[in-house]
């Protein structure tokens, strides 16, 4: 399964296991905690520049 923000792909779902799951972005693996809290700051800045990365590559 892809992820998509407009054009451009974030990543593909590679594993979903018992409280995370894991991307695959531009070969790098990016592990998201399954909580029942909001993502912290930390988290989503990670996959913000994650996507960014991916968006340079294709722009």
């Amino acid at each position: 399964m892809l992820l998509f923000h407009e054009d451009i792909t974030l990543g593909v779902i590679k594993e979903i296991g018992e409280g995370e799951l894991v991307l695959l972005v531009k070969e790098e693996e990016l592990t998201i905690k399954d909580t029942a809290e909001r993502w912290n700051e930390e988290d989503m800045e990670e996959l913000q520049r994650a996507s960014e990365r991916v968006g340079e590559d294709r722009g």
